[in-house]
């Protein structure tokens, strides 16, 4: 079945993103993503993004929204590609996107960046969040400056300060839970 969900802001503000609901997709809501956006406007201008465990595409979206100039998109599922490829191209933005079907552990290499913004909003019982976590901290896929969204439920615990990034807020929304961290 399609639903949809509003764009909390920017150049495409209360246009509407469709997505396929399926068991196990957990779109971020309106309130958290504006709330992400309102946190991390103070730090950017103008960023290339990177959204991983893209799910409805709305976080990548958003970005390109309130200013993104760029925006990679990671997500395993082949028909949430096909659905954000296809809102992404009805928005305006296909010009300035693409779209990567596949598992974020074996993408992550392969993307050049550098990034300015990385939002990550995995299942929350994904297995590897960690590991991805520390591969992001020690590489150099974020920009010294840059910031990464990391959305998870409460019960998991992740480190304020975890290799080169920092956490510079965190903030809970019902049973989601956000950490910003930025690459000092």
């Amino acid at each position: 079945m399609m639903r949809d969900i509003r764009i909390t802001g920017g150049i495409v503000k209360n246009r509407l993103v469709r997505f396929h609901s399926r068991p196990g997709l957990r779109p971020t809501t309106s309130l958290v993503r504006s709330a992400i956006f309102n946190i991390i406007s103070p730090y950017l201008v103008n960023p290339l993004a990177l959204d991983l465990f893209a799910g409805t595409g709305a976080l990548g979206i958003e970005a390109l929204s309130r200013g993104a100039v760029y925006l990679d998109t990671v997500e395993e599922n082949v028909l949430n590609c096909k659905t954000i490829t296809s809102n992404l191209k009805e928005l305006g933005f296909a010009s300035i996107s693409k779209v990567h079907q596949s598992k974020v552990e074996k993408k992550i290499p392969l993307l050049t960046g550098p990034y300015d913004l990385i939002t990550m909003d995995p299942p929350y019982s994904y297995p590897n969040t960690n590991e991805i976590l520390e591969n992001l901290a020690h590489s150099l896929i974020l920009n010294t400056g840059g910031i990464l969204v990391l959305e998870h439920s409460k019960p998991l615990e992740f480190p304020e300060k975890l290799g080169s990034l920092s956490q510079i807020r965190s903030a809970t929304y019902g049973e989601t839970l956000l950490k910003i961290y930025i690459r000092e």
